[in-house]
C-alpha cells in the first residue's frame, strides 16, 4: 500500500497538526464574519440614533437606567464650565493637520458634571494653548458619546493629568475633582462660542476589514485543505517510485 507510510506515528501528528490548522482557520472566519455583522448592527444603533430629535441631558439621564442607550443621540445641556479643568485628547488631526482635542468639564443646572469636548486645537509654533473656558452660563449642542478608558494618561511635575490618549474617563474625573456623568458631549454648537477650536466631526460608520480577514482565514484554510492531501500523494508517488528502481536494481 503506497500510503502505509502515512499511518507512522509523525506522520498521524502531522495530520491531526492540519486538521487543527484548517479547523482553527474555519472558526476564525466565521468569528471575523460575526465581527462584521456586530459592527454593521451598531453602525444601524449609531445612525438610528443621531436621527432622533435634540433632547436635553439632564432629562435624559434621569429617565434610563442604562445610559448606554443614549450614547450617539443629539443632546443639549446648560451649565457652566469648572475653572482650570480642561484636558487635552492628544495626537489627534483634522484636514491633516495635528493637534488634540480640548476636553472640560461642565457643571449642569441639575449638578451633574458633563465632560464637554468643545473642538479641536492644532499647533502652534509647535505647542498646543487651549483658548480660554467660556464664562457664565453656556448652552452646548452636541452628540453623547462613550468613554475609552485604559488609554494612556500625561501628567505635569505636580501629577495632575493633563492629557491622554483617548477621551479618558478616570483622567477626567481626576481633573473635575468629582464625579461625572455616565456619557460626554462633542460639542457641535455653543452658545457662547470657542474661539480657535474646531468642532470635531463623529467619526465615518465603516463597516471595518472584518469581511476582508475573514475572506482570507477561508482561503488559509482552504489551502490546507486542499494542498495536504496532495503533499501525501505526492510523497506516496515518491515513496512508490523508490520503491520501483529498488526492485529493478535487484534484477540488475
Amino acid at each position: 500500500m503506497v500510503y502505509r507510510f502515512a499511518r507512522r506515528p509523525l506522520w498521524i501528528v502531522s495530520h491531526l497538526f492540519v486538521v487543527f490548522l484548517v479547523v482553527l482557520c474555519v472558526s476564525l472566519g466565521f468569528w471575523q464574519l460575526r465581527r462584521h455583522d456586530q459592527r454593521a448592527d451598531n453602525n444601524a444603533a449609531v445612525r438610528e440614533r443621531s436621527e432622533q430629535p435634540v433632547q436635553d441631558l439632564d432629562a435624559l439621564l434621569d429617565s434610563t437606567d442604562d445610559p448606554r442607550s443614549i450614547r450617539y443621540r443629539p443632546v443639549v445641556v446648560n451649565g457652566t464650565y469648572l475653572e482650570d479643568a480642561d484636558l487635552l485628547v492628544d495626537n489627534r488631526s483634522f484636514d491633516g493637520l495635528p493637534g488634540a482635542w480640548v476636553v472640560t468639564p461642565l457643571r449642569t443646572d441639575s449638578g451633574a458634571v458633563v465632560a464637554v469636548a468643545r473642538g479641536f486645537l492644532r499647533f502652534d509654533d509647535g505647542e498646543l494653548r487651549p483658548p480660554p473656558r467660556p464664562t457664565g452660563t453656556v448652552t452646548v449642542t452636541g452628540t453623547a458619546l462613550p468613554f475609552d478608558d485604559g488609554c494612556g494618561i500625561r501628567t505635569d511635575d505636580d501629577g495632575r493629568p493633563v492629557g491622554s490618549a483617548c477621551l479618558n474617563r478616570e483622567a477626567l474625573r481626576s481633573v473635575a475633582g468629582t464625579s461625572l456623568a455616565d456619557v460626554a458631549v462633542q460639542q457641535v454648537t455653543s452658545s457662547a462660542g470657542d474661539q480657535g477650536l474646531v468642532p470635531v466631526p463623529l467619526p465615518e460608520l465603516e463597516s471595518g476589514p472584518h469581511r476582508g480577514y475573514a475572506v482570507q482565514w477561508f482561503i488559509f484554510g482552504t489551502i490546507g485543505a486542499i494542498g495536504y492531501p496532495l503533499v501525501l500523494r505526492k510523497v506516496a508517488r515518491d515513496k512508490a517510485t523508490e520503491s520501483a528502481v529498488d526492485r529493478t536494481s535487484e534484477f540488475v
